[in-house]
């Protein structure tokens, strides 16, 4: 049995699905890296922004916090 044709909406379709998939692991494996450097002020901040904006709906999780994208710089030079 083969697969059927896929149209060229589903193929574009497909392959935005595997570049969001794959850049969302590339973005956790930076912030995993960034938390090894975050200074002791941007370790409050998070955990305040945690306190607030992580309350279990699923809305907001640690990833989500704006502060990722000062520390992520550093590490990549």
């Amino acid at each position: 049995m083969t697969e059927p044709e896929l149209t060229l909406e589903q193929l574009q379709q497909r392959e935005n699905e595997w570049r969001f998939g794959t850049s969302t692991i590339a973005r956790y494996e930076r912030i995993i890296k960034a938390a090894t450097i975050m200074t002791e002020a941007e370790k409050k901040a998070l955990s305040e922004w945690e306190a607030i904006h992580v309350t279990g709906s699923g809305d907001y999780g640690t990833s989500d916090w704006p502060g990722w994208e000062a520390i992520i710089p550093r590490i990549t030079h």
